[in-house]
């Protein structure tokens, strides 16, 4: 069968005359050529190959990547000479070029020549068998990885003849020859020469003439280790978004940043090893900082190792290196050296090991001639490895709960993170850590295949029978074997190095047998781990530390970064009491380091101009403020604030306040924009995929429509990071939210099957429409709002004032009338012996900031209404209509009336409370936490207490000579007249607890109201 050359196919077609070697996650439509003819939908991309018998070299197999699967209905192949030309493959069609024959230069000594079937040009092929795929040599001619007709870019350079796969070659261009200033090469002086009349006449140059027909979409196909039928896994970016645990953006500037040279494709399963010779790239010297710290473990490794040594740069490269004894740190510091490069300056702690003039790490130091610099006693934060560190303790904690995978692999385990971290693209360049020390664009091929503990096929000795065997994936093997070389977790724990490796498709691991091996592998794994292997929660975990003389371990409170599977994180990091920042030298030094912008949150520009979340520290002096506090802008006071990396700037109050804010609504909530979604949990309260439809009478079922139980890591566009329930995230951000949980495979679940598929079908007019600013609820001002007493506590320990505690007291003070304390056990209230009927509720306090200048903190204990049963009296809660309003204040302008305005504060604790009711007394009763209290007043969040208010201000008004309006019984009206004579009605309106009292003397009433309620 016929290979033909067609210039006006811009992909190329895979006939009956090929076979499919591998089968990627992408489908596309293809358009014909007249419109007259439908579109074909749902055509496979796929890597084909095909055999082409020569007179000099045999047979050999060409190899097309990004190729239209047609191999069971065309009779014939066509090539798109353009893609093998974009991949370096040097393609001559026309018959008429005086200067090269007709074929194609697969390298400099193999060259495939061509022929005219009458106007075409092409050559014989055939489809090749399963020994000649095996055996006979194969060239790639054509990107397997990507391909965009689109977007077509021809290189100029040669590319070197490497082996990297059984049997495979990858394929070179000729050198470069003349470049115009777009950089494209011409191959012959007779394009040089014809280029010079019309850029239209030089091949290489009439990329716009490609036809654009092709449109390529990616599946909704979920890639995971036992969720795929795929052996090896293309690297797309939901491939690379599940597997290193980033958003889909940052995959996608990952593999525009990296090059994925290095990849394996099969589709049989193992019958033999792959080839074990490729070759590893050396690094070179670095003109960078670099910061080292030391990481320790509670429990040994299965290498034998207690901890590790961490370099970084602080700005996306992360190397580690696990040592059996802090006293490593030498020989670690000259592995890095080889391993990375020589960085000009090195930033440490006063560690002994590091600082000791004798020791492995200084003789390094010098030996490299490093500029070695320690960082100053009790200041950690002028170490950017601290931050590291928490890095890789959060994701070493998402691995080991949520993958089961063993707490003696920490090591193994941490240095494949800090490979991700290092190869992942950052939003703000676009570039990875490792490009950024080495300037050279890294590759990523060994690390996209697989992803940590992925259950996998290996192949052990060659002539053991056993061979394929169960494994786990543990990473990339550098120092042991070649390229695409990984760590294997055999079954007896033993960690091999292996380069025949494969995933357990979906198909194999259905069946009785593979599900028998996998059990026998990981009850055989158990058995040399032990039962104590493993943690299942997270209440189990074991914290690292990160100090010098292991022992001590940091508390889990240490952790910030909200990663894949953590809480949410902690509020900022530990600062020192309120005694040691207060200058206490004078009264007016002490108001100058204590105020209450103190502990609020901004973003600010940094000193490079970038927008980053800050923190106020401190108040450095007083300014001029003419308005009394009331007016931020005119308040010329200076702050100390503290970026994240741990810098500190000095900044006036009003460009706080002006950036403060410029950011939030009305309420004072901080709007927020979104980067990117980078992961998901979900909890018990989400509903099961089995549990997800009812089934209406009919019989036809339909999805329940639910978004509780699940929550989405955000990464916002000012930096920080945040857990934000799907409730919430739907409403500011729909399309993002849909894509996401199409690309991670998780849109069959209840919470998104129900909107997903509608919010993708209508994106373009969303998109539109939707507002895509996310108010974060937790912070007012820039102040972050408690959600218990415990964390407005330990908000004012970490802020170094008590802003919230006074809160906390004043409100206390207020509503401790509404308990009566019964010397009682709780176990005897719950049981009934005492007080017979009564309900328990919760009692809590909810918090807020007040817009007075200020910036106020606010307290108000509530009551759990939701708890007790809805009471037989009357629930209602007194509101006077927006009419009502509307005449009386007609009426006072027409009559020259005085309106006077009030609120009764606490209001509601004036009256008895309607219900039988206990509560157990909080934190915030001092020493009274934990005593069984009668509620005796109307609470706030009460069923009945409203009316209870309600009733008992009617009582009051009525005995004030008041009577009730018949159109509006929340409008009190008593007679009235002038000292003229004039008569008419005084008005008091009512809206819960505020007052409006319309009358030509209005403080006789208001007086008399204060002595009752006062």
């Amino acid at each position: 069968m016929r290979l033909d050359i067609d210039n006006h196919a811009d992909t190329i077609v895979a006939g009956m005359n090929c076979c499919v070697v591998y089968k990627t996650t992408m489908v596309c439509t293809v358009v014909p050529y007249h419109g007259e003819y439908a579109p074909i939908e749902q055509v496979q991309i796929v890597t084909s190959a095909t055999a082409i018998d020569t007179e000099h070299y045999g047979t050999i197999i060409f190899e097309f990547g990004q190729s239209l699967d047609f191999t069971g209905s065309m009779d014939k192949t066509l090539i798109n000479p353009n893609q093998l030309r974009s991949y370096g493959i040097e393609v001559c069609d026309d018959p008429t070029d005086p200067y090269r024959q007709l074929g194609i230069w697969i390298s400099s000594d193999l060259f495939i020549p061509m022929h005219m079937f009458g106007s075409s040009c092409g050559l014989l092929s055939r489809r090749p068998t399963v020994e000649e795929l095996n055996s006979c040599p194969r060239y790639i001619v054509s990107d397997p990885n990507h391909w965009d007709p689109s977007n077509v870019k021809f290189p100029s350079h040669m590319m070197e003849e490497e082996d990297f796969r059984p049997g495979y070659r990858t394929l070179a261009s000729l050198k470069c020859g003349t470049l115009n200033s777009h950089g494209v090469d011409y191959r012959s002086i007779y394009d040089i020469a014809m280029s010079s009349i019309s850029s239209c006449l030089a091949p290489d140059e009439f990329e716009k003439g490609v036809t654009q027909s092709i449109h390529v979409s990616l599946s909704s196909q979920h890639i995971a280790s036992m969720n795929s039928e795929l052996r090896h896994h293309a690297p797309t970016p939901e491939s690379i978004s599940q597997k290193w645990g980033c958003g889909i953006d940052t995959a996608k500037r990952t593999l525009e940043a990296t090059t994925q040279d290095f990849i394996r494709s099969a589709i049989l399963p193992l019958s033999r090893r792959y080839r074990t010779d490729l070759l590893q790239q050396d690094l070179r010297h670095l003109n960078i900082t670099e910061y080292t710290d030391t990481v320790f473990a509670k429990c040994k490794s299965l290498a034998g190792n207690t901890c590790a040594q961490l370099f970084t740069d602080g700005k996306g490269f992360m190397h580690i290196l696990p040592m059996t004894s802090k006293s490593e740190a030498g020989h670690m510091l000259d592995r890095h050296c080889q391993e990375v490069g020589i960085p000009n300056k090195l930033v440490y702690d006063g560690a002994s090991e590091q600082v000791g003039k004798d020791t492995r790490f200084q003789r390094s130091i010098r030996h490299y001639r490093i500029d070695g610099r320690e960082i100053e006693p009790f200041t950690p934060e002028q170490n950017a490895a601290e931050k590291s560190v928490r890095i890789i303790k959060s994701r070493w904690k998402w691995l080991m709960v949520c993958k089961r995978v063993p707490k003696r692999l920490w090591d193994i385990a941490m240095v494949w993170i800090a490979q991700i971290y290092s190869r992942t693209a950052s939003i703000t360049d676009g570039r990875t850590g490792m490009e950024r020390i080495t300037g050279d664009t890294c590759d990523i091929s060994e690390w996209i295949d697989f992803s940590f503990y992925d259950l996998c096929w290996y192949w052990g000795h060659p002539d053991d029978e056993s061979n394929p065997k169960i494994g786990r994936w543990l990473g990339v093997s550098h120092r042991v074997g070649s390229a695409m070389c990984y760590w294997v977790l055999a079954h007896n724990a033993k960690i091999l190095s292996r380069t025949t490796v494969q995933h357990v498709t979906a198909t194999e691991a259905a069946k009785d047998q593979i599900q028998a091996q996998i059990r026998d592998y990981h009850t055989s794994l158990d058995q040399y781990l032990g039962d104590d292997g493993y943690v299942t929660d997270l209440d189990g975990f074991e914290a690292f530390i990160n100090d010098d003389v292991p022992g001590e371990l940091d508390a889990m409170d240490d952790w910030r970064l909200p990663v894949r599977g953590l809480e949410e994180p902690p509020l900022w990091e530990e600062v020192p009491d309120i005694d040691d920042i207060i200058d206490q030298a004078t009264p007016e030094s002490a108001a100058n380091t204590y105020h209450k912008y103190v502990g609020a949150e901004v973003c600010l520009p940094d000193a490079s101009g970038e927008r980053k979340m800050a923190k106020v520290i401190k108040r450095l002096k007083v300014g001029d403020d003419q308005s009394g506090g009331m007016n931020p802008w005119l308040d010329t006071s200076t702050y100390e604030v503290k970026f994240p990396d741990g810098h500190v700037e000095e900044l006036e109050a009003n460009l706080i306040a002006e950036n403060m804010y410029g950011q939030i609504d009305s309420e004072g909530r901080h709007h927020q924009v979104l980067s990117e979604i980078a992961d998901h949990r979900k909890s018990n309260a989400a509903i099961h995929v089995a549990n997800g439809f009812y089934k209406t009478r009919s019989g036809n079922l339909h999805p329940k429509k639910t978004t509780r139980g699940w929550d989405l890591l955000v990464e916002w566009k000012d930096g920080s990071s945040s857990w934000v329930p799907l409730k919430e995230l739907k409403l500011s951000n729909p399309v993002e939210l849909a894509e996401y949980a199409v690309a991670n495979g998780i849109d069959h679940e209840p919470a998104f099957h129900w909107w997903v598929r509608h919010v993708l079908r209508r994106r373009d007019r969303i998109i539109s429409k939707v507002k895509t600013k996310y108010w974060r609820t937790t912070h007012k001002f820039g102040i972050r709002i408690p959600k218990t007493v415990e964390e407005a506590l330990e908000l004012d320990r970490i802020n170094g004032n008590d802003l919230w505690a006074k809160a906390i007291e004043k409100e206390t003070s207020k509503v401790r009338v509404a308990f009566e304390i019964l010397n009682v056990s709780v176990d005897e209230m719950r049981q009934g012996k005492v007080k017979p009927g009564y309900q328990e509720i919760k009692c809590h306090m909810i918090f807020d900031v007040k817009m007075d200048g200020n910036f106020t903190r606010k307290a108000r204990l509530v009551a759990g209404g939701h708890m007790t049963e809805t009471p037989a009296s009357i629930t209602y809660s007194s509101v006077v209509s927006r009419d009502s309003v509307r005449i009386a204040l007609m009426l006072a302008a027409l009559n020259g009336l005085d309106v006077f305005a009030a609120d009764v504060g606490n209001a509601y604790l004036n009256a008895p409370c309607r219900e039988k009711i206990w509560t157990i007394a909080g934190l915030e009763f001092g020493s009274d936490a934990g005593k069984v209290m009668l509620v005796v007043r109307a609470l706030y969040g009460l069923k009945s207490s409203g009316a209870a208010w309600a009733a008992m201000l009617s009582q009051t008004l009525t005995e004030l000579g008041y009577n009730s309006s018949r159109a509006d019984r929340n409008v009190w009206l008593k007679p009235a007249s002038k000292p003229d004579g004039f008569e008419y009605y005084e008005m008091i309106l009512v809206y819960v607890d505020d007052i409006l009292h319309i009358s030509h003397d209005t403080k006789p009433a208001i007086s008399a109201l204060m002595k009752i309620y006062l």
